[in-house]
């Protein structure tokens, strides 16, 4: 029972879940009052619970709907090895994602809006009749605004309320990181995308494409963090990722394209870590936690760099 109560834990793809919690985190630090910053309210909480339990529910509704190109790419799947089964798939999306929605209610109606409409991005991604994640630019746009825009809003006390452009730029920021993010992650599927008759924007441009628009969004964001004032720490991992997309551009090696995906986001983790100690605590121990459970379940060293 513990074992199967940890594999529906890390089918929810916890790892996954750390680009959502440090774009949060940091928006949090970049768009609220400073006394908030050292002591969090009840609603912090609250907003942070909703959005980890709605991403768990969408990324169970993408295994669930992704098996066959999962099967193709040589996924890892929970359900394709048995670990898991698509029945209590469905009973996990449905209850995390009631449960976040449930979360947002208690904090106010603007942020149960939002919840809502990342539920149903989640849904409109990867379930049919829409499933976007299948269409390039929809798929895409889906994706930038959901895990970038909208997750940095979700974090403000008064998202309905943002009028200044000096704070808007930030949702804006991480829509054009998360783009750019989005970009490279689709390049490694492109073989089992394709052959099941997904038409990603990596399947459509190739991968040469790809990596060009990926270093043309990483440089949006540039421009957002310069203007009106300079937001450094955002500068600097905007600088990083569009030089390690260069470089893969330059060198086009499936390391070097991997390495570009995970460095940004690695010191987007980096500075919310050094900002929020307790966030740093956190996820050495998942981290820890995760590298245990994969060696032991799969045989495997996982999370790694590159």
């Amino acid at each position: 029972m513990v074992v199967k109560a940890l594999d529906y834990f890390f089918a929810a793809r916890p790892m996954l879940h750390i680009p959502i919690w440090s774009v949060y985190i940091y928006s949090y630090l970049l768009l609220t009052d400073f006394a908030d910053k050292m002591d969090p309210p009840l609603d912090y909480w609250l907003k942070l619970l909703s959005l980890t339990l709605i991403a768990a529910g969408s990324y169970y509704l993408n295994q669930l709907h992704d098996q066959e190109s999962d099967r193709v790419n040589q996924k890892l799947g929970f359900l394709q090895r048995g670990l898991c089964s698509s029945r209590g798939f469905k009973i996990a999306f449905w209850l995390c994602s009631i449960a976040g929605l449930s979360f947002a209610a208690l904090v106010s109606w603007p942020i149960l809006g939002f919840a809502a409409f990342l539920f149903l991005l989640g849904w409109s991604y990867s379930a049919p009749p829409l499933r976007l994640k299948d269409r390039p630019v929809l798929g895409l746009l889906t994706n930038a605004l959901a895990f970038g825009a909208v997750v940095s809003l979700f974090s403000s006390d008064d998202p309905m309320g943002l009028q200044r452009w000096s704070d808007f730029r930030f949702p804006l920021y991480f829509f054009f990181a998360v783009a750019s993010t989005h970009m490279l992650t689709t390049i490694p599927d492109m073989v089992g995308d394709s052959a099941t008759g997904k038409k990603t924007v990596a399947v459509v441009l190739g991968q040469k494409g790809a990596l060009w628009l990926a270093l043309l969004f990483s440089l949006g964001a540039i421009g957002t963090a310069i203007w009106p004032v300079c937001n450094w720490a955002l500068v600097t991992i905007g600088a990083v990722a569009s030089l390690s997309t260069l470089l893969a551009i330059i060198t086009d090696t499936s390391r070097s394209v991997l390495l570009a995906a995970k460095l940004p986001l690695f010191l987007l983790t980096a500075v919310a870590s050094i900002l929020n100690w307790c966030y740093f605590v956190f996820l050495v121990a998942l981290v820890f936690a995760t590298r245990i459970y994969y060696r032991r379940r799969f045989g495997i060293t996982y999370p790694k760099l590159a």
